[in-house]
């Protein structure tokens, strides 16, 4: 967190960021029997 800051990103938007990308994680893992993605 400290070189994001150094680099002007703060927290909140790295938290969102990672939120995010554990709710398309989570969607992936419950949809996982669907077809395969192209």
């Amino acid at each position: 967190l400290k070189a994001a800051e150094r680099e002007g990103i703060s927290p909140d938007e790295i938290s969102e960021e990672v939120g995010t990308v554990f709710e398309v994680i989570l969607e992936a893992m419950q949809n996982r029997e669907g077809g395969l993605a192209v």
